[in-house]
């Protein structure tokens, strides 16, 4: 199962129909970094691109996308929960996110398997993004902004593209081998 679980990581819900709990579902895909995630039932998975709102419109959605592809930082406070989608779409067009690197409330966090939460995909695979632990460093970050180079800015959004396919493929790939080791396991 791939479930896009609770912002704030109340998932409890899915453990009865786990088949260690008698239920039917033998792992679970579960987006966000919940302390549940074991790589044995539960494996993260990352939130990724969002679909577009119903009402959303295509002048509105080219607008969005204008900004991102002629944005060379995007902003990324926290809401309900540290990840979001504005991450993965903005590194899908080569702008650098800028991470509010906080732990939202809830029961998110750090799991038996990794320290590094929140956002321990992004940490754990190098993802070329700025984190911050507080939105006053941002003046910081734009003063250094200014003195990078118009050709490093532009391999930089080449590089930040180049790392999300990587980090898809990377993530497709971990998935088949998931479901090949618990749906099709090699007998010895």
């Amino acid at each position: 199962m791939v479930l896009l679980g609770d912002e704030q990581c109340n998932n409890d819900w899915i453990k009865p129909y786990l088949r260690r709990n008698g239920g039917l579902i033998q792992f679970v895909f579960l987006v966000y970094d919940s302390t549940e995630i074991d790589n044995e039932v539960f494996y993260q998975w990352p939130l990724g691109v969002a679909t577009w709102l119903p009402m959303e419109t295509d002048a509105s959605r080219e607008e969005y996308i204008k900004a991102l592809s002629e944005s060379d930082l995007t902003l990324n406070p926290v809401g309900q929960n540290t990840e979001c989608y504005r991450i993965y779409e903005a590194m899908s067009y080569g702008s650098v996110p800028v991470i509010e690197d906080v732990m939202t409330s809830g029961h998110c966090g750090n799991s038996s398997i990794s320290q590094k939460s929140p956002l321990r995909l992004l940490k754990e695979e190098k993802a070329p993004v700025i984190y911050v632990k507080d939105w006053k460093e941002i003046d910081r970050i734009l003063e250094k902004e200014t003195t990078l180079t118009q050709e490093y800015k532009t391999r930089r959004r080449r590089d930040n593209v180049l790392w999300y396919e990587s980090f898809k493929s990377k993530m497709r790939e971990r998935f088949v081998r998931i479901l090949q080791k618990h749906f099709f396991p090699v007998h010895r």
